[in-house]
């Protein structure tokens, strides 16, 4: 699936807590939120169809049929193999006041929820990105793919502590600041779970 969007209801913007008769109290979806939600299912399910959403909105409808009849299938069976999924999201703001990560969660359930009757909880990657131009209106770009689950826990913090110590080769082994380990020639690689997080901060992996 691949589309451009209206910009959504800020996260910030997106609940609502309304009183019962007995006093006690729930949060829902502002009107606004639901809105929202219901156009995007609309224009995904017109898009195979509508000529005026053509160069706007493409869904691969085989394709959306086969996750979904995956889900049901792993409902049924929780050990057969699941389908997991990737987004990417590119908005356009007029400015920089605006958080790139506030606008993501109501179109991800609307597309994954709501139109492909998927749970966003077998989203495992997520690429958000933001672009400032005050000449159009604001959108949001989305893609969803399938995709497999390559990375282990701790490689995001190893990769970028060998980026660091890439960068610092020059005095590598003179830097009184760095870790023991990281002082020696030889660098284990498992080794970088000795290292605090804030030891980071500041350096060029950003």
């Amino acid at each position: 699936m691949a589309g451009v969007f209206d910009l959504p209801v800020s996260v910030n913007e997106l609940y609502e807590t309304v009183r019962k008769r007995d006093g006690s109290t729930y949060r829902r979806l502002t009107s606004e939120a639901r809105d929202y939600k219901d156009t995007v299912y609309e224009l995904l399910v017109a898009a195979p169809s509508a000529e005026e959403l053509r160069g706007k909105i493409y869904t691969d409808e085989l394709a959306a049929k086969a996750i979904r009849k995956n889900y049901r299938a792993t409902q049924r069976n929780p050990n057969m193999e699941k389908i997991l999924l990737h987004i990417s999201f590119l908005m356009t703001f007029n400015s920089y006041k605006s958080d790139l990560t506030n606008y993501m969660k109501l179109i991800e359930d609307a597309i994954i929820g709501d139109w492909l009757k998927y749970n966003d909880n077998r989203v495992i990657s997520a690429n958000p990105q933001k672009v400032v131009n005050p000449n159009v209106k604001p959108s949001i770009e989305v893609v969803v793919r399938e995709c497999t689950m390559h990375w282990k826990s701790g490689d995001l913090f190893r990769s970028a502590w060998q980026e660091i110590a890439g960068y610092k080769t020059a005095n590598l082994y003179s830097d009184p600041t760095l870790p023991d380990f990281l002082a020696q020639k030889e660098n284990p690689y498992n080794a970088i779970t000795q290292v605090d997080l804030p030891w980071i901060e500041g350096q060029r992996a950003v």
